[in-house]
Order: C-alpha cells, then structure tokens, then sequence
C-alpha cells in the first residue's frame, strides 16, 4: 500500500489563520499528511521534541510559507536552514510558497517558489503544489507520432522515397480532412524535419504533378495542390489495404441494392465522400457506369453497364 507523503510547513504564527490552516486542510483532503505544529503539540510538550526531531525529521517535502511576517522570524529560518540541511543529506524537497511581496531567503534564490496573490483563489498554484508532492506532471501526454513519421515507407513506382512520403502526407491529409483543396503551405509549413523541409517538398510537388497524380498551383499569395483521380487512386491502392474490398462493396451496393447516389454510398460505407467520389469516377472512366453530376457536388449514377454486373458476379 502507497504511503501518504509527509509534509511539513514551515510558517508565522500570523499567518496560520489566514492562509495556513486552510492550506494544510485542503492538503489533507488529497492525502498528504500535513504537518502544522497547531495540530500536532499539547501543552507541556517539548517544541524542540516535536518539531525537529518529530515534523522535520520524518517529513518528505518541507513547505516554506513566506510572509512579510516569516522573513523576519528567527524560529522560521532555524526551521528553513534545518529543512536545507536535509535537502543536502537526504533529498527532502523544499516548496517555497510566497504570499506576500517580500524578500525571499538568500538560500532559496535558485529554488522555484509558488507565488500565491489571492489567499482566497489559488486553485491552479495548489495544484502545481500537489503535482510535485505526488510526482505528478502536468506535462500533456505525448501523443502518437504522425503516420508519415511512424511508418515504413517503400518507393512507389517511378518515385523515389521522399516523393512517395509526400504522396501519402497528402492523402493522409485529404482523406482525413474529406478535402480536395490542399493548402501546401498549411500542411506543410517549413517542412516536417530536415528531411522534408520547403524546398524538398515542392520539388517532389513537381515531380508528382509531371507524374499526373496532383494538380499543382502557385500564386504570389499561396501554394496549393489537389489529387487528380490517377493520384488518390495510386495513394489508395498503396496505403489503403482495404481499398479494392471498398470498391467491390461499392459495385454490390450499386448493382443488388440500387444505392445511385455518392452521398448514400458514403452513409452505407462510412467512408468519406472523396473517396466514394474518386471510385465513382474510376468506374465511370472505365465505362463501367455513366453519372449525372450536379453543382452542388451530389453524383447520381444512371446507368449500369452489364460489364459491371459481370465483374461482381465472378
């Protein structure tokens, strides 16, 4: 069973009520044993006993609360200069917590110290507190490493590898994004590393739209680029290992189930609509339907070629 951390605080008398004795409390809900001499000594007791020999000696982290008051008190710098001590010997941390604008201890000028300035609101400083009492950090989770970066990549045929990344960058990116617009500059920025860095990614922009498989624009304000049907077809049957499955489940939507539109073939497919809208149009090319295309961007097919039938009856 994990053992709560001891904590002592270090502090003025005339700062107990109002700051101390609600931060130790508070300190307690989360399962740290706070230490304040108020709670620990009885009358009779020996402050020598119970304070050194009890709170210091035994306690994981010291908390020093320092006050215009504090700085100034002889019995809370003999308390510091003990918690010093022991950070030198054993590894206690010291957490200095200042609530007043006052001179910080010389010893403690290469520690960092929390500043609290309203004693009635300092939710975000007392969880900072209690995050390196736990050992907790308040670091975001890293994330997963993009795909480009996580995966193997092998060379396409005709380009070499760093073409064939920037390949699947953008249709990572377009298929992700349901986007046939691809602004360069945004997805790209100054590259993603030395290896893809501005110039190496427009030379491969070149390169893939001489290989017919992007359309590339650029303008004194803007580089852009989309896929041309040739292109997010070479970019799905690469990198999609499903996608001749999608497409024959497509032919028997459209030929056993009379589903004509692109936008219900996304729905039944749950695939994006640019997607459905590509293989719409590779099956169009390859006469094995005929589409009525409206503005709007809505496909309807209204013919189905026997070829077609004959294809998904083998």
């Amino acid at each position: 069973m994990n053992k709560n951390p001891n904590v002592f605080i270090s502090h003025a008398s005339d700062d107990k009520e109002r700051f101390v004795i609600e931060f130790a409390t508070r300190l307690r809900n989360k399962g740290i044993e706070a230490w304040v001499d108020e709670w620990e000594m009885l009358p009779g007791d020996s402050l020598v006993d119970k304070i050194f020999n009890q709170g210091l000696s035994n306690a994981d982290y010291f908390i020093i609360v320092l006050s215009t008051v504090s700085v100034t008190r002889p019995w809370v710098m003999e308390e510091l200069n003990y918690g010093v001590i022991k950070r030198i010997e054993s590894g206690t941390k010291i957490i200095p917590v200042v609530i007043d604008d006052c001179n910080v201890p010389e010893v403690l000028k290469s520690t960092l110290w929390t500043k609290i300035s309203d004693l009635k609101n300092y939710d975000e400083s007392f969880e900072k507190i209690t995050a390196q009492i736990f050992g907790r950090t308040l670091k975001p989770e890293l994330g997963q490493l993009p795909k480009y970066a996580s995966q193997e990549i092998v060379e396409l045929n005709g380009l070499n590898k760093i073409d064939t990344k920037i390949l699947k960058i953008l249709g990572d990116y377009s298929i992700d994004k349901n986007e046939t617009h691809i602004d360069v500059e945004e997805l790209f920025g100054e590259g993603n590393g030395d290896e893809l860095n501005l110039t190496t990614v427009l030379s491969s922009m070149e390169i893939l739209e001489d290989d017919g498989l992007i359309d590339y624009h650029e303008t004194t304000n803007s580089r852009s680029c989309r896929f041309t049907m040739k292109g997010l077809h070479e970019y799905c049957k690469s990198f999609m290992p499903s996608y001749e499955e999608l497409i024959d489940k497509i032919g028997g939507l459209i030929v056993n189930e009379d589903v004509l539109r692109n936008s219900d073939l996304s729905s039944r497919t749950n695939k994006p609509i640019i997607l459905i809208n590509n293989i719409l149009d590779i099956l169009e090319n390859e006469g094995l339907l005929e589409l009525t295309k409206y503005c709007s961007g809505e496909k309807r097919i209204w013919k189905i070629s026997e070829k077609l039938k004959r294809q998904l009856e083998s």
